[in-house]
């Protein structure tokens, strides 16, 4: 009876003591082993062209384009459709929706600008208009092509349409290692090129909405030397519209507003101070 009687008791208490003690270990291995992160994963761009944003949404500021078959890791996501990604070619990190990433590689339907200043034409023959000058590594796509060896190609970064010589261009990407030329594009509607940087100066040209220009110098009043790649034509314009990519469509410009005058009052006759 005095076995019985102490032989519950004693069990409970060492299971009591087993479950305390498993507990305890649980508890320290969440505390002192760090929580795995998934690993990060690539991805691939499906369209021909698209945005890497700063922030998660379509009215967000551009960082760059990305372009079909771009390799991109996924560093952030989440519930929202957009993912946080990071460019493999220059790391560069901004947000994109998940809808445009493939998980297999996409083959690029992309050819590669061979040199610098590349004009792209507006017929199939040498003397035709200089539409724009394409950069080295620029990305193109083909449209057609005629048995003298002229391609008509659209532009990634631009969507301009135009022809050139099948031989400046790559199926391989190319890696221009020489400093960017700095082009841009104007952001509203129109804009006067003006002979001198002032407001007041005569406009050589006016310069429509998506218009390329190449950037050739600058002064600390906010105004470009800009080149027109169509004809060579030089002048001046204000930096402030124009973008580093084509715009969807045309800034709006806020009217000048114009304070009216308050009418003159009469001022006190000002008196010398005494001498002292």
């Amino acid at each position: 009876m005095l076995i019985g009687k102490f032989f519950y008791p004693t069990l409970f208490f060492k299971i009591k003591l087993l479950t305390l003690f498993l507990l305890a270990i649980l508890i320290s291995s969440c505390t002192t082993v760090p929580l795995a992160t998934p690993e990060k994963k690539e991805f691939y761009i499906i369209p021909e062209v698209t945005y890497l944003r700063e922030s998660p949404g379509y009215e967000e500021r551009v960082i760059s384009q990305l372009y079909q078959g771009d390799q991109v890791i996924v560093v952030e996501n989440g519930e929202i459709p957009w993912w946080r990604v990071e460019q493999v070619s220059d790391g560069q990190t901004g947000w994109v929706q998940k809808a445009l990433l493939s998980d297999v590689p996409v083959p690029s339907s992309f050819y590669y600008v061979i040199t610098d200043n590349v004009p792209l034409l507006e017929l199939p023959k040498k003397d035709s208009t200089s539409l724009a000058l394409l950069a080295k590594g620029e990305r193109v796509t083909k449209l057609e092509g005629n048995p003298q060896g002229w391609w008509q190609i659209k532009t990634a970064a631009t969507g301009i349409k135009g022809w050139l010589l099948s031989v400046a261009l790559s199926k391989k990407p190319i890696i221009n290692s020489e400093p960017p030329r700095q082009y841009y594009y104007v952001a509203i509607r129109n804009l006067g090129l003006r002979a001198k940087p002032w407001i007041r100066d005569e406009i050589i040209k006016t310069l429509h909405f998506n218009e390329q220009v190449q950037k050739i110098a600058q002064n600390s009043q906010g105004w470009f030397k800009v080149r027109l790649p169509a004809d060579g034509v030089q002048g001046w314009v204000l930096s402030r519209y124009l973008e580093h990519l084509p715009s969807i469509a045309p800034r709006q410009i806020s009217p000048v507003k114009t304070i009216p005058k308050s009418p003159k009052q009469k001022e006190d006759p000002v008196t010398e101070p005494e001498i002292m």
